[in-house]
């Protein structure tokens, strides 16, 4: 009896051991898996850094306006809001609230008034680690009560609409819906534009519409939680074109000229106000490249092949 009490109190020990053994080993697996994926995010970001400063973007003339994500000067912090100053952020942290999107120090001719800022603190976007495919993107949270989050910028390149080209790297997460009139409640929720009827605006328009104000859009479905570039050229000779992921979506001899804001050149990001409804976007926003002229097919062509490859969209 007292033997087999042994030779149990033996196997149980030799037991504990191999269970120690395990718990280790899946420590140690755990920790290089933790430790291989900082390394992947790592290797994304420097490639990233490189891929954007090694791009033809800057080389392209009429470069009015570049913001991305994953530069070492891409955001502000806002320091005071009255008059507005800001510090630069040298290491955003997760979920960090951003102030102002710096416009890319590599293209030299941009002027300061063009970056997009938010002094409300309510009403900033955030700083996502791996917001889109892996690299860093700012997220707004299309709030319906009014207060969603949104950025503007003042521009005088925007004070005549004849010809632009502007890419848009983004992943909305939902519809939103219209804060003061229902009816409207899935239109024009714009990536970008000036709020006045007739003026620019372009982006997702109702569930599966994406518009180029005013006057034409067109239709893909569905397309929430996935990552797509944008690609919308307007040209006052030739009409308007609206490329998704590089590929042609749209083209029509629409030559009808936006009107030139009101509101002191002043754009949004991610808000559209007019007096009949507030829609506000929801989801990711990971580039934004705005040229003041029509770009011709290879210029266009080397953003795009840039922009999804960085991004890693598959079209």
């Amino acid at each position: 009896m007292l033997s087999r009490f042994l030779i149990n109190k033996k196997y149980l020990a030799f037991s504990l051991l191999e269970v120690s053994v395990v718990f280790m080993i899946i420590g140690i697996l755990i920790s290089g898996l933790t430790v291989g994926i900082d390394l992947y995010q790592d290797y994304r970001l420097t490639s990233a850094k490189s891929l954007t400063k090694n791009s033809r973007v800057s080389r392209i003339d009429n470069l009015e306006m570049w913001v991305e994500t994953t530069q070492d000067n891409a955001f502000s912090k806002v320091i005071s809001s009255i008059p507005p100053s800001y510090q630069l952020i040298k290491n955003p942290y997760n979920n960090q609230p951003i102030g102002k999107w710096n416009n890319l120090e590599i293209v030299q001719k941009i002027a300061d008034e063009v970056d997009p800022y938010q002094t409300i603190s309510g009403r900033q976007p955030f700083y996502i680690e791996s917001g889109i495919n892996g690299l860093p993107a700012l997220y707004f949270d299309g709030k319906t009560d009014g207060t969603g989050d949104f950025m503007s910028f003042t521009a005088k390149f925007i004070n005549d609409f004849s010809n632009f080209t502007i890419f848009i790297v983004e992943k909305r997460t939902d519809y939103g819906v219209s804060s003061t009139n229902p009816v409207y409640a899935t239109v024009y929720q714009y990536i970008l534009s000036t709020n006045d009827a007739g003026s620019l605006a372009v982006g997702p328009v109702s569930n599966g519409w994406l518009r180029i104000n005013p006057g034409s859009f067109y239709t893909i479905g569905n397309y929430l939680n996935k990552t797509y570039l944008h690609s919308f050229l307007i040209d006052e000779n030739l009409g308007k074109k609206v490329y998704l992921n590089g590929i042609e979506k749209l083209a029509v001899a629409d030559t009808t000229k936006a009107t030139v804001p009101s509101n002191n050149f002043l754009m949004k990001i991610a808000y559209f106000d007019r007096s009949w409804t507030q829609n506000y976007y929801t989801g990711f926003i990971g580039e934004i490249i705005i040229f003041s002229k029509a770009l011709n097919d290879s210029e266009r062509s080397d953003v795009e092949k840039y922009l999804l490859n960085k991004w890693q969209i598959v079209k």
